[in-house]
This record gives structure tokens, sequence and C-alpha cells, in this order.
């Protein structure tokens, strides 16, 4: 039995199998500090779990490339390496276009600012309305929170703000959102900031899986097709809805 037990892990070391590459999508904030500090901490959360970061901003002018450090759009395939994620952050009325009717859990920021909680909840309201998707949303504590030792996390006990953006959700759009803390550990019940790892292997979980050519059965998947929206195509939530129920 040993052997045979060593013939199939030998086997299957042979095989050379490892993760997919796969992309994050993040709903731009107006407060690109907020954005920032969430796109860090993912990206601190995604190393510690050995893999490796490629992030993009915004979207290309009118037939030009998307910026990333003066890269073109068309070398994310080489500047993103094997087993990858993509942390991709663009305007909300983008992800609303590129995503819409699929799998995909665009993340939505939420802190305890008011112009955050509005914002969350005007991102929810258009991607669910508009595209059909259920955004993931994370909850980025300030530093205080953050640094403040163990705090309770459970049913009735959340944020004030998570409380409100949930009650509003589904009294106003019939949709019960998703809200994650950002270093939540989920066994302990307790914020800390040495579970941002735990948190972003569950974000990770509801990635989308960048495929080149093969598409996979039951992984959901985009091929690089994806990348040819251009920015004239985002201009307002009304092109949005018009292209959708065109």
């Amino acid at each position: 039995m040993r052997e045979l037990g060593f013939d199939q892990a030998a086997g299957l070391a042979a095989l050379g199998l490892r993760p997919p590459r796969r992309l994050l999508p993040v709903v731009q904030s107006p407060d690109r500090a907020l954005t920032e500090a969430l796109l860090t901490q993912l990206e601190c959360g995604l190393h510690g779990l050995g893999l490796s970061v490629l992030r993009f901003e915004g979207l290309p002018a009118a037939g030009g490339p998307l910026a990333l450090s003066g890269a073109g759009l068309g070398d994310w395939d080489e500047l993103l390496p094997p087993s990858g994620v993509l942390l991709w952050q663009a305007p909300l009325e983008a992800w609303a276009v590129l995503l819409a009717d699929s799998q995909a859990r665009p993340l939505v920021v939420l802190n305890p600012t008011p112009a955050s909680l509005v914002y969350a909840y005007n991102a929810l309201k258009v991607l669910w309305q508009v595209a059909a998707l259920r955004p993931l949303v994370l909850w980025l504590p300030d530093a205080e929170a953050a640094s403040g030792g163990s705090r309770p996390w459970a049913p009735g006990s959340e944020p004030a703000q998570v409380q409100t953006l949930r009650q509003q959700a589904w009294l106003r759009l019939g949709l019960r959102p998703t809200v994650w803390p950002l270093g939540y550990d989920r066994q302990r019940g307790v914020l800390h900031p040495a579970a941002d790892e735990s948190c972003a292997q569950r974000v990770l979980e509801t990635a989308l899986v960048l495929q080149d050519s093969v598409r996979h059965p039951h992984v959901h998947s985009i091929s690089n097709d994806f990348f040819a929206l251009s920015a004239d195509q985002t201009s307002g939530v009304p092109d949005v809805h018009r292209q959708r129920y065109a």
C-alpha cells in the first residue's frame, strides 16, 4: 500500500498541477486612500498565501492602453506570473458592463465613514439591478478598531454601518449582501490583523479564473477577449443599462 501511495503521489507531482491565474475585480471608491488601503491589505494577505500579485488600475482612454507603470493592456499576460492574482480596480460602471450576468463577485469596500456607506449601497444597487451581480462587501475597520484587540463579529453585533447596509439593501433592493471583515478570524470570532491571510483565502475563492484558450468545466473563467472594453463604453449607468438590454 505504501508503494501504491507513493506512486499516486509521484504521479500527481509529475502532472505539475498549480493554481490557475485569477482576477479579483475591485470597485473603485471615490476615496482613493480607502481603495488603496483595501488593495494593500488584500495584496499582503495574498502574498501571505504564497501568491504573486499584479495590480491594474482604471480603464484605458478611448482606444488607448490600460496604464500599469507604462505597460500596455496587452502586457498583462506576460506580467502576471503562473498562479498569480490580478487585482484590478476600475470604476463601478465598468464592472457593471464587463461582468454583467456573470458569476463574478466584484469587491466593494466599506469603512465607518458615512460617505463610504452611501457609495457601498450605490455600488450594490447598480451591480445588482443593472448587471445582476452579487458583490462582496469587505469591511475595513479604521486603524483604532483594527488595533483595539479582539472584537466580536456575529449576527446582530456587526458595526452599525454594516447593519445599516444590510437593512437598506434588503428593504430597498431585496438583496442580502455578503459582508466580510478584513482581518476576521472565523474560528475565533474576532477581528485580528493576523487573520488577513484567512480572509484573503476566502476572497480568493470568489475570483474569476483567467483562461487564455482552455475553458475547464464547472469553472467560471474569462479569456483575453474580456479585456477588449474601452473607456468610451463606460460613460455612465444609463449606458450600462442600455448595453445590457440592447
